[in-house]
């Protein structure tokens, strides 16, 4: 199942598994040949070509991947294993022992 909220997607799995993913971390994980080299998966897109707030037309999951039509009219496609392999590895903010993504709504508290 899939919920688009404020600044995020809520991503929940049949596992009892979700995810909160913000708008800025699925533009920037965009695995297209135009955001991501193939053969390397080296990043080709640069985040900050787009807006901070930056909010999606259309979110949908297809065949266990997530696609996503942006204002700009980019489609993303995110495999779903990937965020799931990505979970550990993402940088988090630590606040009062909780671990939390970052939101473009921190900017201005946090840093």
């Amino acid at each position: 199942m899939i919920e688009v909220n404020n600044e995020s997607v809520t991503l929940s799995l049949k596992s009892d598994q979700t995810y909160d993913l913000p708008f800025l971390w699925l533009r920037d994980n965009c695995q297209c040949d135009l955001c991501r080299i193939s053969e390397t998966e080296e990043k080709q897109f640069l985040l900050h070509t787009v807006p901070a707030d930056i909010r999606p037309e259309s979110v949908e999951v297809k065949e266990n991947t997530i696609h996503i039509v942006w204002p700009d009219a980019h489609n993303s496609i995110i495999p779903i294993d990937k965020i799931i392999e990505s979970k550990n590895k993402d940088i988090q903010i630590t606040s009062l022992g909780r671990k939390i993504l970052f939101q473009p709504s921190m900017i201005g508290k946090v840093f």
